[in-house]
């Protein structure tokens, strides 16, 4: 039960996943998967914004930990402390480590290659990301989580039809999931189709996520001002919120405030930042001299991202 209701992506399914999962380790908090599970909604609730940020990751590294515990070779489990160790701790050549690790141990395991498919979004390496992305949706065709990070990694490789084929995919299987109407939009308005864009962003249930998307929307037709003025109450409301500010300050040319909004992300650990290197809503300031020094902080230069020695794949099955 807990389990379809972390794919269901709903803040109260969130939550409701959270509390069953709680109830299962106090009975028996030997059970590792519980303890994987129960780690990923405190992640998602985080990254939602469903719980504050610093305490949801700090609940999430709690009980992946006390997975690893149980066994410290379970593949899913060191997988899921990679996920953490990218997202929140942004330390990329631990979660490299971490996850050839768990790719020694189990290379075909569903967890493992979705975080190293993520690996591969952030690092911008397309080719690699859609190749396990696309794998994930074969093993799992039903999941609109899997639906919806393919979509992302196709956005990430400029394959808009794609992207927005799995995001109605996704949206086919969970209507109410947070982010993907947002997602849509986004990819709608790449694509040129503004009107769908804000259609799309008018039916996202997450109220920060939709107002942020009109936003972004905004400025593409032009309306600079109510852009802005969407912008400015957000960030005074919902500073949690700090790349996807500075996505929107981005977009509309304005790069002093979209650095400072960065600034704030990478002291607030908003995992957004990520998308530095590869998302196109950052597009706007890759020319700005800001940019390379900034990405070397996160740990997104070229040479970085070499140094990583780590080439994610979708390993071949025997026989």
């Amino acid at each position: 039960r807990a389990r379809e209701l972390f794919r269901s992506g709903t803040r109260d399914s969130l939550e409701q996943a959270s509390a069953l999962l709680e109830r299962v380790v106090a009975v028996d908090d030997k059970y590792s998967p519980a303890w994987r599970l129960l780690s990923k909604t405190y992640s998602a609730r985080a990254w939602y914004g469903f719980l504050p940020l610093h305490e949801g990751f700090a609940k999430a590294r709690a009980a992946i930990q006390r997975a690893i515990d149980i066994d410290p070779s379970d593949a899913a489990a060191l997988a899921g402390l990679a996920a953490v160790t990218q997202s929140y701790d942004m330390n990329l050549p631990e979660t490299a480590r971490l996850l050839k690790r768990a790719v020694s141990l189990s290379p075909h395991d569903e967890t493992v290659l979705g975080v190293a498919g993520g690996l591969a979004t952030t690092t911008g390496d397309g080719p690699r990301a859609i190749e396990i992305h696309e794998e994930l949706v074969r093993l799992d065709p039903v999941s609109a989580g899997a639906w919806s990070n393919l979509g992302f990694a196709y956005v990430m490789s400029d394959r808009y039809a794609d992207a927005i084929a799995a995001y109605r995919k996704a949206l086919e299987l969970e209507p109410d999931a947070v982010f993907t109407h947002e997602n849509l939009g986004e990819v709608l308005m790449f694509s040129g189709d503004l009107d769908g864009a804000l259609a799309e962003m008018q039916r996202e249930p997450h109220d920060i996520m939709r107002s942020l998307g009109l936003a972004f929307v905004y400025a593409a037709q032009g309306r600079r001002e109510e852009s802005r003025r969407l912008l400015e109450e957000i960030g005074r409301e919902h500073p949690d919120f700090a790349s996807p500010v500075a996505a929107g300050y981005a977009r509309l040319g304005m790069s002093d405030e979209a650095f400072i909004w960065l600034e704030r992300a990478l002291q607030e650990r908003d995992g957004g930042v990520l998308e530095l290197r590869a998302g196109p809503l950052f597009e706007p300031l890759r020319q700005d001299p800001r940019y390379e020094p900034l990405l070397g902080r996160i740990g997104l230069s070229n040479e970085q991202v070499k140094a990583l020695d780590f080439e994610p794949a979708v390993p071949e099955v025997a026989g």
